[in-house]
């Protein structure tokens, strides 16, 4: 029989977290440090009352391949300025590091904790990208 003890820890107890699936507009990426100075992460939005709203970046989940290909695609699509509002965004870049801005044309699927209250995805990872969505596609209900 097992035994739960409320209030303490113990190896009966486990802990269950809940992941969200995502789709989401890639607006551009950073550049990263050492051997992935190249890449850091993507910038990513999604649709919210009718405008693309900055959702945050995501930097985990890559393979060195996946990280390549994306590459290869975004660097076709850079522009000067980007295609969102940054208005109340933090993008908090290290020193050196620097934001890209690419025409919003592909779509990814993020895996993610949950929403902040700024509705920023919490812990994102990336899953892969969606070539059967398209960006228009790419909206949060709530």
């Amino acid at each position: 029989m097992i035994q739960f003890i409320i209030g303490k820890r113990s190896k009966n107890w486990l802990k269950i977290k809940v992941e969200n699936i995502l789709d989401a507009v890639i607006v551009g990426y950073t550049t990263g440090a050492g051997e992935r100075e190249d890449f850091g992460s993507l910038l990513v939005a999604a649709y919210h009352q009718g405008k693309l709203k900055f959702l945050g970046r995501i930097g985990t989940g890559f393979s060195k391949e996946e990280i390549e290909e994306i590459i290869k695609k975004l660097e076709k699509e850079k522009v000067s300025t980007p295609f969102i509002s940054l208005e109340n965004v933090k993008l908090d870049l290290s020193e050196g590091r620097e934001a890209i801005w690419v025409k919003p044309k592909y779509v990814c699927e993020v895996k993610f904790l949950e929403f902040t209250e700024d509705m920023q995805l919490r812990a994102p990872v990336f899953v892969r990208i969606r070539e059967d969505k398209s960006v228009e596609e790419c909206e949060i209900e709530t």
